[in-house]
This record gives C-alpha cells, structure tokens and sequence, in this order.
C-alpha cells in the first residue's frame, strides 16, 4: 500500500500543470486583446487602431496580409473586416451572413466604418455563461484552419481571386505565407489565431492535469481504506492471540455434602462409598447412612499437601520404632 501511495506521489511530481495561470481575469484579458488587439479594450468600444494596430486606409491587400514587419491582421475583428465587409461599387454583399445590413462596406478610398466591424461582431451568437473547455477553443481554431486554402506558397482565408485586396475581380481574404511550411495557427504574425491556439493547449494540459489528480485522489482515498481494514484486522488478531484459555475440567477437593450418604438406604451401596458410614444402631428420624467426617478430612488432607507414598509411610509409623519402620518389606 504504501508504495503504491508513493508511485502516485512521483507521478504527480514529473506532472506539472502549465506554468501560466489560467485564471479567469486572466483569459478575459487574453480574450479582449484577441478580439480588439488590446487586452483593456472590449469589443464594443475597440477602435481601428486598436484593432488593425495603425491607421487603415481603403486598399486591403496590406493589412489583410501577414507579414513579418508587424503582425497582421491583429485582432479577429480586424481579421472578420479583412473577409466579411463588402465593396463599395455594386460588389457581392452579406459574405459572412446573410444579416448583414446592406451598404455596410469596406470603403473605397476611405478606411473601413468601425460602427460596421461592431455590427459585424453583434451577428455572433451571444456568449454563454458556462466553463470555457480546451475542446471549445481548438474547435474553433480547427473551423479556421479547415476554412482555409492552400496554395504553393501561400496560405488564404476567405475568397481569393487573384489577390487579397477586396478590389473588384479581386478576393477578400486573410493571406499568410506559407514558404516556411508552418500551419496558420502556428504562424507568429497572427497572433489573434496562435494565441488562441496557445491557450487552448495549455487549457487542455491543465484539464489533463486536474483529471489525473482526481484519479490519484481517489486512489489514494482506496489505497486509505485498505490500510485502515488492514490495521483492524491486525487488531482483531492480536487480540485472538491474547485471550487466555479456557479453563479445563478440574477435579474437586470439596468434600462431599452430607446428603449425598443419607439419600442412600442400602447398606451395601452405602459402604461401597468411602466417604460414607452405615450405622445399624440408627433409630426414628436418624439416617442409617452418613457422612463419614473422619474420612472425608484424610482425604482433603491427603490431597492439600501432596505427600503421597511418603505421607503414607509417615501415618503407618506413628508409635512405632523407628528399626521397624525402616526394615525392608518381606
């Protein structure tokens, strides 16, 4: 038991959780600077600076592309500008979604409306109070990923046509580069996509984490039954082992009550007991046969000291010489 205990104490010591703090303030502030670009800004009140990192101006092609010189697009809403605001000039409208209100577009010669990007983020489903799981974070991510299309040497998010600049003819898309051969999510100049990637990993080693130490509680929690049982029944036993014995049948040194000889009326039953008497000269209420007192006192004596051949030879010698008694039998 105890080395058992010991195996699930080692294995939790080589099984740390991830070195970051996964609180809940924590993510909230992770989650604002994924979605604005700045972990003290909520999405209500993000500006295009905030979001796209600098200034924007009509032409998509250069924030909407990322690139090493800084990270781009910095923030989901910029990247959901990047793909889901329409053209101006009688382009297609509603990309993302069909409630999408009609005009609401990137502007040509001008940067994007912020009030559009806010409406494009209030046609997201309304967040549920609930406990944000790895598995929720990597599905998204895996839902971007597998939107995605590659090429010989790009990788592209949205409709591409020829370039990513939302021109007309042209796609309105999310580029990144694909010659080092990394997957989007792994890309260092997307932050708001490799992060939350990052943090689902880390959610998912903390999860693993807190369920392997459940389970070695409730091993542990068994293993502590299984020794208490174990001690009792050691007790059980040392204590079996330390009853004393039973007394056995032991032979009786009290002498015979006196009623034992007078319930009996026949002479030949009564002198086949030694202890008894029988006395012919018995009259009216006296019984014939009676305790032999005499008798019964040798007897008890005899029995007391223990003196045996020796106590026997003594009674035979009284009043004799001491020649006489010494002689060898004939």
């Amino acid at each position: 038991i105890a080395s058992a205990a010991a195996e699930i104490a080692d294995e939790l010591s080589n099984s740390k959780p991830p070195t970051r703090t996964l609180k809940e303030e924590t993510l909230v502030k992770h989650m604002n600077r994924l979605l604005t670009g700045d972990d003290t800004v909520e999405p209500t009140s993000a500006t295009i600076p905030q979001m796209f990192g600098t200034a924007t101006g009509s032409a998509r092609n250069d924030p909407c592309t990322a690139k090493q010189t800084a990270p781009t697009p910095k923030s989901l809403m910029a990247a959901m500008a990047c793909v889901c605001l329409s053209e101006s000039g009688g382009q297609a409208e509603q990309i993302c979604s069909r409630a999408q209100a009609a005009g609401e577009n990137w502007a040509n010669g001008a940067a994007p409306t912020v009030g559009h990007i806010h409406n494009l983020i209030k046609l997201c489903p309304p967040a549920l109070t609930h406990e944000l799981t790895a598995a929720e974070l990597q599905a998204a991510v895996d839902s971007i990923v597998d939107a995605t299309t590659a090429t010989a040497t790009d990788f592209y998010l949205g409709s591409f046509a020829n370039n990513c600049d939302g021109q007309q003819n042209n796609g309105r898309c999310i580029k990144w580069s694909a010659t080092d051969g990394s997957r989007p999510e792994l890309n260092p100049h997307t932050p708001w996509l490799k992060d939350i990637a990052q943090i689902a990993s880390e959610l998912k080693q903390r999860e693993d984490y807190n369920r392997q130490v459940a389970a070695a509680k409730r091993t542990l929690k068994t293993l502590q039954g299984e020794a208490q049982a174990l001690k009792a029944s050691i007790k059980i036993q040392r204590n079996a082992n330390h009853q004393p014995l039973a007394a056995g049948p032991q032979e009786s040194n009290k002498p015979v009550a006196a009623s034992g000889c007078e319930a009996i009326t026949q002479e030949e039953q009564c002198r086949t007991k030694p202890e008894c008497e029988w006395n012919d000269k018995a009259t009216g209420t006296e019984k014939k046969c009676k305790l032999n007192t005499t008798a019964v006192e040798q007897q008890a004596t005899k029995a007391g000291t223990g003196d045996g051949v020796e106590g026997a030879t003594t009674e035979k010698c009284k009043g004799k010489l001491e020649t006489e008694c010494t002689k060898a039998p004939e």
